[in-house]
């Protein structure tokens, strides 16, 4: 019986993070900034979903999501692919092209 193959996975810190950014072309940090403020408002109305305890604060939220919240203008998507999944994809507009990232599992 063959074995297992160990996969070692690279966990990334803030400190890594930010060591890998500091190493980026001016350009390609502004590209970065839209991405994480897309991050940001997603993982905000994630959370606020979760703890939305009147139609007041739903209707805010969603007012926030539609205008989009820091001027982005991106959101998280869920995907499945073949029953497997699902795959949370970072999704944005920026200088009128579409831009499209895989970030891994969703979040539960």
């Amino acid at each position: 019986m063959p074995k297992k193959r160990s996969c070692s996975v690279k966990i990334a810190t803030l400190h890594s993070v930010l060591q890998d950014c500091y190493q980026l072309k001016l350009e390609d940090l502004k590209y970065l900034l839209d991405a994480i403020e897309v991050l940001i408002d997603a993982e905000e109305k994630r959370l606020s979903e979760l703890e939305a305890d009147s139609d007041w604060e739903e209707k805010r939220e969603e007012k926030m999501a539609a205008t989009g919240a820091r001027g982005s203008t991106g959101y998280i998507e869920s995907k499945t692919i073949k029953g497997c999944g699902p795959y949370a994809y970072l999704r944005f507009r920026k200088g009128g092209r579409h831009h499209s990232f895989y970030l891994g599992k969703l979040k539960p």
